[in-house]
């Protein structure tokens, strides 16, 4: 490993990422997928949080969907999705 991989290595961690479905947000999750991180792509439309997910596991990265709503806090659900990608 590379001294940058090494310093930019997001390996063990879990990254949750809001506006996943289009966007920056698609892109953040990829490059965090890419760095190592098991991210959570979350965003309200259910069709495209879904398609970037897959595409991070098609790629041989570790990613779920979580859809959200306008409520401001959703803890069990995001701490649920942490406890499934840790596993």
């Amino acid at each position: 490993m590379s001294y940058l991989e090494e310093l930019f290595s997001n390996k063990g961690r879990v990254a949750l990422v809001t506006g996943s479905g289009s966007g920056m947000g698609v892109n953040f999750a990829k490059a965090l997928a890419k760095s190592g991180a098991s991210v959570i792509c979350a965003a309200r439309r259910v069709d495209k949080v879904e398609e970037v997910a897959k595409e991070i596991n098609a790629a041989g990265g570790k990613a779920l969907s979580l859809i959200h709503s306008s409520e401001p806090t959703r803890q069990a659900e995001i701490s649920y999705a942490v406890f499934c990608l840790k596993k």
